[in-house]
């Protein structure tokens, strides 16, 4: 006759193996479910996945299915977090604009000619400049099939970047550094000089890059720009130094 063995547990004992018991079904539970992203992190991911597909295929081309399915997301998903093709666009504008123009550092030390240089982005990594060309170079391509384009471009980067640079440089007028009636003027001015034909191929540089080839043609920009607003001295200085 076999004798059944029985394990008599105290109040204590029920308590560690029922807490034991409990871990190990929130393990096993654990491991069944995917992470949750937060809404941060997801519309990072298709601003990524909208940013390929745009360069790739074309803004026209692409469509909010084409980027759900590639970002791996519902439709539902996409749509609360951007409503609408052209708030994606703009949101990559957004993010792009550092990289089109940005002031200098708060009490800079930087001279005019200087400062100038940094806000066009002539420190720029050779990476940051070849997304930013093709960011624009594609608004260029598909401004007239898709004018909203250039409406995003304006309202997000360039109405933000003119008055940014024209409240800068009327700092510089204020402390004598230049000379100009109208400093958002002369900052559209400067804009138009820089951006005016930016979509367009300088071929007459063959052995230069092309960022070499951006970069020069801002430099040539800013010394014409320079030669008409600084002070009669100051161009006199910046004539024996170059």
């Amino acid at each position: 006759m076999t004798q059944s063995t029985h394990l008599s547990l105290t109040p204590r004992t029920r308590g560690i193996f029922k807490t034991r018991r409990h871990r190990e079904k929130m393990t096993v539970r654990g491991r069944g479910r995917p992470k949750v992203k937060t809404d941060d992190a997801q519309r990072e991911e298709i601003l990524k996945a909208a940013r390929r597909l745009f360069l790739g295929v074309g803004y026209r081309a692409t469509t909010m299915d084409g980027i759900a399915t590639h970002c791996g997301i519902s439709k539902r998903t996409l749509y609360r977090l951007y409503p609408s093709k052209t708030d994606l666009f703009s949101a990559i504008i957004k993010a792009q604009k550092g990289q089109i123009f940005r002031l200098p550092p708060p009490n800079s030390a930087l001279n005019v000619a200087d400062a100038l240089a940094f806000m066009f982005g002539m420190d720029l990594h050779p990476a940051d400049w070849a997304e930013t060309d093709a960011v624009l170079r594609t608004v260029a391509r598909e401004a007239e099939v898709c004018p909203e384009l250039k409406e995003i471009v304006r309202r997000d980067a360039a109405d933000v970047s003119v008055g940014e640079l024209a409240h800068w440089l009327a700092a510089q007028r204020n402390k004598g550094a230049v000379v100009m009636d109208d400093p958002e003027a002369y900052a559209w001015i400067l804009m138009d000089m820089i951006f005016g034909n930016l979509t367009r191929t300088m071929p007459d540089n063959a052995t230069m890059s092309p960022q070499e080839a951006r970069k020069e043609h801002i430099r040539r920009c800013i010394s014409v720009f320079l030669t008409g607003i600084l002070p009669e001295a100051s161009q006199n200085d910046t004539a024996a130094g170059s």
